[in-house]
């Protein structure tokens, strides 16, 4: 009788915690990823805020000329073979974040909207060069052309919901 119900309550506890972690974003607030960065009312020009979210957190911040003080052009090499645009394309397309984007953006008129996803195109930091020093504010060359990828990516991603 012991035995039966020993196995009947993990039976449930089993179901229990297959439910709770089902809807444990919902209810208490436990998600992972884009989704609970995002949390809240999502205006249009979040898309800035998105793309800044994803350059920070696969490009590396530039301060000094030693490999391990920048974003390198092997650290963009492995950003390539990562195909870490394609993580985040597919992220994107999981999340409930992207509707609730592309929903903000397509309440815009044609000409804020065009506006807005060009100035998402241009969501990356200046090369050294373009400032005239190194320094945080901005990024070597390799830097920047991986923020530009991840830019692009998202810009076109929403784009293809829009359209």
């Amino acid at each position: 009788m012991k035995t039966h119900n020993i196995s009947y309550l993990y039976r449930l506890n089993v179901i229990l915690f297959i439910f709770l972690m089902t809807c444990s974003c919902e209810l208490f607030d436990l998600c992972s990823g884009i989704d609970c960065e995002f949390k809240g009312k999502i205006s249009s020009e979040d898309l800035i805020t998105v793309i800044k979210y994803y350059q920070d957190k696969y490009v590396r911040k530039s301060y000094g000329t030693y490999a391990y003080q920048c974003f390198t052009s092997d650290d963009y090499t492995s950003f390539c073979n990562d195909r870490v645009t394609e993580k985040i394309r597919s992220e994107l397309q999981k999340s409930k974040l992207l509707d609730k984007l592309v929903g903000e953006i397509g309440k815009l008129e044609e000409s804020e909207r065009n506006q807005l996803l060009n100035k998402g195109l241009t969501t990356y930091q200046p090369t050294w060069s373009e400032l005239g020093r190194i320094s945080e504010e901005g990024q070597t060359i390799a830097g920047q052309r991986a923020q530009k990828d991840i830019a692009e990516t998202i810009v076109n991603l929403v784009k293809s919901h829009l359209f």
